[in-house]
């Protein structure tokens, strides 16, 4: 039954029209000049280099002059200078759309920077990963982890609230389940994040509110995969002797897939359902994408690691990258899910790179990739 949603997906991935004039067969895109919907903006990043200049050859183009690039639809908003002397990384995991704006990251022995828009809004002296970022009235929030890898750091405006040793944070930027906020998101009007203690044979699942922690689950002999608070629902995924569970406001829901055995999965919720979503290990072959309810297993088409859920609508990116094989697709934030089709942004090996959206594109003239793509609708 739940297979029928693939196909009312893949339909109207194939009959939806977001841009004017529609492109016609065979028609050359450049001689055609066509926008999205009124309603609707595409925010895309990217980086490029001076057209003379091969990025795909050269494994040192973080330290020649590049831009960094916003733009909205296919129209330049913003034009950046990027690498060690402007602050700005060119890493595609280090671009965040957030609320319409880009943000940057850099780190080096100076210690880390954020940027918003090309202007300093954070610096500190450690030399952190950036996992979340939100801003709530007026401050501005982040989470990182030491790249040493042994702390992470909570932050408002900069100074830390709170340093947990020996700690792994659940979720982070470009993880299933977690939106443009990465591992930070607001809940019941709390600013919140989620980590894992880990010690031999003992877990701990604990979860911030407003900089002060509360301990979920602790657990001997179990693997926490996941934890956090949706509303008013505080819940914990794990696996305990083979088994998954789903702990929500202290009730125990066994999510019965049949025995499978999960890797790397998180909770998210399908169509007002709790769910699973990762790869599932088979006996033979390699794990596979995949949602499972509390008994039901929904499998993905392979290709990809990501799941993008909403509502009722889970589009396949699998579908997307093996109709574009020669393009690079850097990360999950490449890809923006509206309704029930997604937005992917894509870099050809031997072409300008393009953002495709039921079918349609819009393709940048740039020599380089995008980096990533959030989307802006007015209502």
């Amino acid at each position: 039954m739940k297979a029928s949603f693939f196909i009312l997906a893949s339909a109207f991935f194939a009959s939806c029209s977001l841009f004017y004039p529609e492109l016609t067969p065979g028609s050359p895109r450049e001689n055609q000049t066509y926008s999205t919907a009124p309603d609707t903006t595409f925010l895309v990043s990217a980086v490029a280099f001076a057209d003379s200049y091969d990025w795909q050859k050269d494994s040192g183009r973080a330290s020649v002059p590049c831009k960094v690039l916003l733009f909205r639809n296919d129209s330049k908003s913003l034009e950046l200078p990027a690498g060690p002397d402007a602050g700005i990384g060119i890493s595609p995991d280090q671009h965040h759309i957030i609320d319409g704006e880009l943000y940057t990251e850099y780190t080096d022995s100076r210690g880390s920077q954020i940027k918003k828009n090309g202007e300093s809004v954070l610096w500190w002296e450690e030399q952190e990963k950036l996992l979340g970022l939100l801003s709530r009235d007026g401050v501005l929030h982040s989470l990182g982890q030491l790249l040493t890898g042994d702390a992470l750091v909570y932050r408002q405006d900069g100074l830390p609230v709170m340093r947990i040793d020996g700690a792994v944070a659940c979720g982070g930027f470009g993880c299933n389940g977690y939106g443009p906020n990465g591992a930070l998101y607001e809940a019941s009007g709390q600013v919140c994040f989620s980590y894992i203690t880990q010690e031999p044979g003992h877990q701990e699942a604990v979860l911030v509110q407003d900089g002060i922690p509360e301990v979920l689950l602790s657990l001997q002999d179990a693997d926490i995969m996941d934890a956090r608070m949706t509303g008013m629902v505080k819940s914990v995924l794990y696996e305990r002797l083979k088994t998954y569970y789903m702990l929500s406001d202290n009730v125990t829901f066994l999510m019965n897939n049949g025995g499978l055995m999960w890797k790397d999965a998180s909770m998210i919720e399908y169509d007002g359902q709790r769910a699973i979503a990762g790869k599932l290990l088979q006996k033979k072959g390699n794990p596979r994408l995949a949602i499972g309810l509390e008994n039901e297993v929904i499998y993905l088409d392979s290709g990809s690691e990501y799941v993008y859920c909403d509502g009722p609508y889970c589009p396949n990116l699998g579908e997307v990258l093996k109709a574009h094989k020669d393009c690079y697709f850097f990360r999950r934030d490449c890809a923006v899910q509206l309704g029930a089709g997604l937005a992917v942004a894509l870099t050809p090996k031997n072409e300008p790179p393009f953002l495709e959206y039921c079918g349609k594109t819009i393709k940048y003239n740039i020599n380089g990739y995008l980096t990533g793509v959030a989307v802006k609708t007015s209502k």
